[in-house]
């Protein structure tokens, strides 16, 4: 990996930047609050993780991680994530479906444009409260409204390779 800063020390944590690797570190998502506090609160540890002084762990780092990419890269994907951003709220089973389903929606609204706004096939999410939701269109409250931004088929390896990866 090239670093763009090259004389500086470069600190890398033990994980990688997907949400099961992340979790596995401490950052579990279904128990972090999602919002600009929390954003605010974990920033310096991105800054101080491994300096002299500082105290940071790398399960730190990871809560930091997870608390910015869905305070910032989800957002911009999903509407529904950036109404719950000034919320201070704990991402429900919606939010993280969409999260982890941001792949395959993606590819599906791609794939819809040639076929009358349906899906090629479903994508199941949930609602609020757990429940399973089959999106097979456009038309989907879930779709219409909310996604912002679609991952760049052409040039994504696999959609299944990109959907543990937590990207910034």
């Amino acid at each position: 990996m090239a670093f763009v800063f090259t004389n500086s020390q470069q600190r890398r944590p033990p994980f990688d930047g997907s949400y099961p690797q992340l979790s596995g570190a401490g950052a579990n998502r279904s128990s972090l609050v999602l919002g600009l506090p929390s954003l605010n609160n974990y920033i310096p540890t991105l800054a101080g993780y491994n300096c002299p002084n500082t105290n940071y762990q790398p399960s730190d780092v990871a809560k930091a991680c997870v608390i910015t990419i869905q305070t910032m890269s989800e957002a911009a994907r999903f509407q529904k994530i950036q109404d719950a951003v000034p919320n201070n709220l704990v991402p429900n089973p919606e939010i993280l479906s969409l999260e982890n389903n941001w792949g395959r929606l993606s590819r599906q609204v791609q794939l819809a444009e040639s076929n009358g706004g349906r899906f090629t096939s479903n994508v199941t999410l949930q609602d609020p409260t757990g429940a399973t939701v089959m999106v097979s269109n456009v038309n989907s409250p879930y779709v219409r409204g909310n996604i912002r931004l679609l991952l760049n088929q052409q040039n994504a390896p696999t959609t299944s390779e990109h959907e543990n990866y937590a990207t910034m």
